[in-house]
């Protein structure tokens, strides 16, 4: 490299063994790295490399570099994977590499990206997933920019940080157009019975005949239903208002799965450690706006928020990037936890 300069002298080691011989050994003063504005461009095509050496090994994708045009365009890279919940599918996702202090900065639980990575990469046309890589540590977080993405800074949690769950992630963040059903449109929860103990047998009735393999979400994929969801819905300490709203929508669950939510977003995350495994749970609520609740005193039908809940745990190695039998170490279960609905507003 021109412009580094490197010092060079030589000396004799003697190395002792079965045999003494002497060995001339080139001592280089090392370089120090240089975060200026003349190495742009040696460091940011080094940081797209990492990038894609990173993603390419989370997702157990295919990574293919962006043409001159496509580059012009802010287009970095091409990421294709088999889609983790539509066998049939690929996922594909267009890639933009940002690095330095100017477009992001490393916080206690996750990253900022920074206003003026979100002004260079968002486009009116499409969504475009950015990576960006922290200088000082090669650490690899992600956001997802679509044409209707807030301007300003935004801040992210640890789970945007690049690991295997990724090829998760990306496909929850793009399931928009996976179903045209949307928000509960055209439902209208009634349960019969005329007592709470009627109700409830109905209910659990329903909650039981949920399918053993689960029910596919077009937004998370496969959701189990076991005892965890029935137990925490029906708690001694939960208001029997809530507890009389689950009992209406459980009947309800696989329809309102069929449909995308009005609104996902995640409530809760936590990481633990199993040995060489890290876990990654997050807790996560989809609302459905558009769905209505039929009074049965008044004779109408109501407009309701309906609210489901489950949790997303995915295990996989520490050293993931470092892993031969990456896909076989990764498991991911997502499982029920709650429905109710409420008022609008």
């Amino acid at each position: 490299m021109n412009n580094i300069k490197l010092n060079f002298d030589f000396y004799y080691l003697r190395i002792k063994g079965d045999m003494q011989k002497q060995q001339m050994i080139m001592r280089t003063k090392l370089p120090v790295i240089d975060y200026s504005k003349q190495f742009n461009s040696i460091n940011g095509n080094d940081a797209e490399l990492l990038a894609a050496a990173r993603i390419l090994t989370a997702c157990g994708a295919e990574i293919s570099w962006g043409s001159r045009n496509e580059d012009g365009n802010k287009i970095d890279l091409f990421l294709s994977q088999p889609h983790p919940w539509q066998p049939s599918e690929r996922l594909v996702t267009l890639v933009q590499v940002k690095s330095g202090v100017s477009y992001g900065k490393v916080l206690k639980e996750g990253f900022e990206l920074k206003s003026e990575a979100k002004r260079l990469a968002q486009r009116t046309s499409h969504a475009i997933c950015i990576i960006w890589i922290d200088q000082a540590t090669s650490e690899a977080f992600w956001a997802y920019v679509h044409p209707k993405t807030l301007k300003g800074s935004t801040t992210y949690g640890k789970h945007h940080q690049v690991t295997p769950a990724l090829r998760y992630d990306l496909a929850r963040v793009t399931s928009n157009y996976y179903t045209p059903l949307y928000g509960g449109e055209g439902i209208i929860l009634s349960i019969k019975g005329s007592t709470l103990q009627e109700k409830r047998l109905l209910a659990k009735n329903a909650y039981a005949a949920l399918p053993s393999e689960g029910i596919l979400s077009a937004s998370v994929g496969i959701i189990n239903f076991t005892r965890i969801g029935w137990k925490h819905m029906f708690r001694r300490d939960r208001s029997k208002l809530r507890k009389e709203s689950s009992l209406t929508v459980i009947p309800y669950l696989k329809r309102l799965l069929q449909h995308r939510p009005s609104e996902m977003f995640a409530t809760e995350s936590n990481y633990f450690t199993d040995g060489d495994y890290v876990i990654r749970q997050i807790h996560y609520a989809l609302s459905y706006d558009r769905a209505k609740v039929w009074n049965h005193v008044s004779i109408k039908s109501e407009n309701k928020k309906v609210i489901i809940r489950v949790i997303e745990e995915i295990r996989y190695p520490k050293n993931w990037f470092l892993e031969g039998q990456l896909s076989q170490r990764i498991f991911r279960k997502v499982t029920f936890l709650s429905c109710h609905y409420k008022t609008k507003g």
